[in-house]
């Protein structure tokens, strides 16, 4: 084997020989080893600046005079301590400000400027002028979500369900009530629906979690996904049988005002004319359910239009469907047909896009493209009483605007994911929500791949999906509506909301400063070891370099937390000096390295 004069290793020797000529030895001899025998690997011997490093097979030793496989430049997939900034920061844990709220003018507008943020940012948590807060899906719970947001646009119900004050506290960090009360059942799902829309209204964080009403007060299965209208029946009643209960009776009627209308089944006898004595019953509904037929049948129902007037049109009670008329003491062939005679502010369309199939027995969905407009006129469809006004003024009372939809994506009824789109009457804008991601659209929803404008409508559009429509009564729109501030929330609510802000806020300054700690001591310690690889670049005598573990090292070079101390007892032969078979596991140092590197780990040298 080649030899080289100088001692390495403080001077210690292992039988005479320095860590040089050991290297050199173990070098020669395994590449001996491994070209001898039927199951022979090439050694491979190559010079680096600091050494011979050996490869035999797929496995590398390196020279205990190179460290440069630790240094900057050899990382370079930024591996360990070269990692970027923001992936060594998740050491420190999340970033609540990761999940802060936007300013939804700013975000409408494209302005994103973090000084112009956070200077609105304390007067915009005030009001509504926040970007609207997405709701975190539990498992199966969009279904949920997307009528809560539909629920949640509604302005003036919005508005009144805030003011609305039942005395119950809650967490810090959330809305979510806790502890015992003495609020009547009843009323439990109006507190939850406060708690929950407050805290979407006024809360700092972008996404609210609706597990409290939605498992507590709703007491719903999170993991089983159930039909939007049928949960939307189910939120209606609960809530107004709550808010009977309330006091002020000004609360009582805010659920049959705005969502309840007024249809009856007017059956008339065809042999003496008369109406039966039904048909001036009225029946509220909340949901106006229409058919959807499959493209490629005949009668399409493939429009709004023609989909209202299949709801209303005129059925003959015939053969062994006769009607038993009273005036005529007899069955009578008969026409039933349903009339709209009272619509609500905010008119509810389902369509039918699920249909059960005997052949099969199981609920398939219609896909068929649907058509409907941005507005519509409903005053042909009400009753004659009602409906066919003369006066323009009096047409208009009966326009309504869109203003939400739910869609359903999927395949068939047992699966596929429910998303709302609502405009928002604060921006005119509209929004997406799909659970916790809320997306601005814009004026246009042609934006979207889920529309397409219907070129033989005006203002009318065509989707596969929608499933859900919302319309407005224009009479009932204002202008601008009343902002909805802190101001009106009852004080319990209003100190519950400041101190969630305030807990946030704190939150956020406690990261900041763990932060600010972490990447100063991030920096200081990359400082250290780039100034250790040019300390490793100058020459020395190696009589009075020392010998550390090449696993410590590496511990130490590559990662923050580097190692407590480095014990180099384990590494001495019996003799006291470095053990020749595992000099492999070594690395030689110069002074100067030993003397940066034991100023910062304790070093037990051997």
């Amino acid at each position: 084997g080649r030899k080289r004069k100088g001692k390495a290793g403080g001077g210690h020797k292992s039988e005479g020989l320095s860590v040089e000529a050991l290297w050199e030895l173990a070098c020669d001899s395994q590449a001996a080893r491994s070209t001898s025998g039927s199951m022979s690997r090439k050694a491979e011997i190559s010079e680096c600046g600091r050494g011979v490093n050996l490869k035999i097979g797929d496995r590398k030793v390196s020279s205990p005079f190179c460290v440069c496989t630790y240094s900057k430049s050899n990382q370079s997939k930024r591996k360990g301590l070269w990692k970027k900034d923001q992936d060594l920061l998740l050491q420190v844990g999340e970033n609540p400000a990761f999940y802060e709220r936007r300013i939804a003018s700013q975000a409408a507008t494209g302005e994103s400027s973090k000084r112009q943020e956070a200077q609105a940012l304390a007067t915009a948590t005030k009001t509504t002028k926040l970007w609207p807060a997405g709701l975190r899906n539990l498992g199966a719970t969009c279904y949920a979500n997307s009528v809560l947001q539909c629920l949640f646009n509604v302005h003036d119900l919005r508005r009144m369900l805030l003011m609305i004050s039942l005395g119950r506290k809650g967490s810090k960090k959330s809305m979510d009530c806790d502890g015992g009360t003495d609020i009547p059942e009843e009323l439990l799902i109006v507190d939850g629906l406060h708690k929950l829309f407050a805290e979407m209204q006024f809360g700092p964080v972008a996404v609210v979690n609706p597990e409290h009403f939605l498992t507590q007060v709703l007491q719903l299965n999170k993991g089983v996904q159930q039909d939007c209208q049928e949960f939307w029946t189910l939120l209606h009643y609960s809530l107004d049988a709550g808010l009977q209960r309330i006091e002020d009776k000004s609360f009582h009627s805010l659920m049959n005002s705005n969502f309840v209308g007024q249809t009856s089944y007017k059956t008339v006898c065809k042999n003496c004319k008369q109406q039966s004595a039904s048909s001036k019953i009225l029946h509220d509904f909340q949901v106006l359910e229409l058919e959807v037929k499959e493209n490629g049948k005949k009668n399409v129902q493939a429009s709004l239009e023609s989909s209202l007037e299949t709801y209303l049109a005129e059925e003959m009670l015939e053969g062994d469907n006769k009607y038993f008329c009273e005036n005529c003491d007899s069955r009578q062939n008969a026409a039933r047909r349903t009339e709209i005679n009272h619509l609500p502010t905010h008119l509810i369309l389902q369509l039918k896009r699920f249909r059960y199939d005997l052949k099969t027995f199981e609920r398939k969905k219609i896909k068929a493209n649907f058509s409907f407009p941005l507005s519509v006129n409903m005053d042909p469809y009400l009753t004659k009483e009602r409906g066919r006004k003369s006066s323009k003024a009096a047409k208009e009372e009966s326009v309504y605007d869109i203003e939400s939809i739910i869609l359903h994506k999927g395949k068939s009824a047992a699966q596929g994911h429910y998303i709302s789109l609502v405009k928002r009457e604060e921006d005119q804008l509209w929004w997406q929500f799909d659970d916790q991601n809320v997306t601005c659209v814009g004026p246009d929803l042609t934006k979207l791949n889920n529309f397409v404008k219907d070129e033989a409508k005006e203002d009318s559009l065509m989707s596969t999906q929608v499933y859900i429509i919302v319309y407005k009564s224009r009479k009932s729109s204002q202008p601008r509506p009343q902002d909805v501030t802190m101001d009106i929330l009852p004080p319990t609510s209003k100190q519950q909301i400041s101190s969630i802000l305030d807990s946030f806020r704190e939150s956020k300054e406690s990261y900041q400063v763990k932060r600010d700690l972490f990447l100063n001591k991030l920096h200081l310690k990359r400082e250290q070891v780039e100034k250790f690889f040019e300390l490793a670049s100058d020459s020395y005598d190696a009589s009075l370099a020392y010998c550390v573990s090449t696993e410590s090292l590496g511990n130490w070079a590559t990662t923050l937390k580097g190692c407590e101390a480095i014990d180099m007892k384990p590494f001495k032969c019996r003799h006291g000096h470095i053990d020749p078979k595992r000099i492999n596991e070594l690395k030689v140092l110069s002074p100067a390295c030993f003397q940066l590197l034991n100023e910062n780990v304790p070093i037990n040298p051997v």
